[in-house]
């Protein structure tokens, strides 16, 4: 499946634009998160990464790949979680703009499967069921299977969280 998503190349037009706010982010976590994006059966992408810490632990682990669709920014201090984001988002080229934890990962068809579910209608949100996993990511174990869009628990619920898509245009708007 994985090698029939990466000989697919029918929707490269679209470009994702993965943003991670970093903070002191241990070495594990950035590599998994890195290496997840590099392993994607989609290759239109780019890895935009708003690095707030005091350290170079980021930049440490970000310099030893040879990755050019990897943008890294050194922010002055660290605002947040929503300040660094945005940082980022002021970085991104992509179509859509996908959001993430710096401890997160994505499985290997994620923005296969995303650039997928939103090719025809180019809707302005999408977002896809989440699962926990251990540290060898390869083990899952606490899948949260979401509901269809519901605007009221989305208002009351932060359901759509990880992994979410925005379509960019409709989020620098914001």
């Amino acid at each position: 499946t994985l090698a029939r998503q990466r000989a697919d190349k029918s929707i490269l037009d679209l470009k994702f634009s993965v943003l991670v706010p970093a903070y002191e982010t241990q070495e594990v976590y950035m590599r998994a998160l890195i290496d997840s994006c590099i392993g994607q059966t989609y290759e239109n992408w780019e890895l935009v990464i708003a690095d707030g810490s005091a350290s170079d632990i980021v930049k440490n682990v970000i310099d030893q790949y040879q990755e050019p669709r990897i943008r890294y920014v050194r922010l002055e201090g660290n605002d947040g979680i929503a300040e660094n984001t945005n940082r980022a988002i002021a970085l991104a080229t992509g179509d859509y703009y996908g959001l993430l934890d710096h401890d997160d990962l994505l499985t290997a068809d994620a923005l296969y499967e995303m650039a997928h579910a939103v090719e025809k209608d180019r809707p302005i949100l999408a977002y896809s069921d989440e699962d926990k996993c251990d540290e060898s990511g390869k083990r899952f174990y606490d899948p949260h299977f979401k509901l269809d869009f519901n605007l009221d628990l989305l208002l009351t619920n932060n359901y759509v969280c990880h992994f979410m898509v925005v379509r960019s245009d409709i989020l620098k708007k914001m």
